[in-house]
């Protein structure tokens, strides 16, 4: 692993080299113990943004090409929603739209960003075009045997799905630089 005072070079163990990526030494945790260090619910927020970061970033590079709007559905609870529509701008209907930057504290600098090169091409989330949702899961209906052998209809809850969209742009190394800058 390459590294910079502020910075380490990344390489997914079996994955070509064309998908290491720089990674701030912020975003490095030492260790599991470190993580999960402080409180329940922060360990639960912190590993609910990481995971959506991720998700996010793998979308943003594995996303359909000729599609330009990226879905994303995730399992989410009242308080994770609730850190999403404080930064929100605005509400329309359902949807609550957000500026990308007002996301940074949540989900950590350049989220929004993925440079999947050295020549440094990349792809990224198109300002104001983000907006998130968020609902009650569909229950999950089926029927189970009851001792007497009879069907007997059982759902099961399945918590609250928040629902982020936007649109996904790419970029090449001329780009990058005023990408960064705004």
């Amino acid at each position: 692993m390459e590294e910079t005072t502020t910075s380490c070079l990344v390489h997914w163990i079996g994955w070509s080299s064309r998908y290491d990526c720089w990674v701030d030494k912020d975003d490095i945790v030492d260790s599991v113990d470190e993580a999960c260090s402080s409180n329940n619910s922060d360990v639960s927020a912190a590993t609910f943004f990481s995971e959506l970061r991720s998700e996010i970033k793998r979308k943003l590079l594995f996303g359909p090409r000729d599609a330009t709007e990226v879905k994303i559905r995730v399992r989410a609870t009242q308080e994770h929603f609730e850190q999403f529509r404080k930064v929100a701008r605005s509400k329309e209907g359902r949807k609550y739209h957000i500026n990308v930057k007002d996301l940074s504290p949540l989900l950590g600098k350049n989220w929004n960003l993925r440079i999947v090169n050295r020549e440094r091409d990349f792809c990224y989330v198109l300002e104001n075009s983000l907006y998130v949702t968020f609902a009650k899961g569909r229950a999950l209906k089926e029927f189970e045997l009851s001792g007497s052998e009879e069907l007997v209809p059982v759902s099961h809850p399945t918590g609250h799905v928040m629902t982020i969209r936007f649109i996904r742009m790419e970029g090449t190394a001329k780009k990058l630089s005023l990408i960064m800058n705004n």
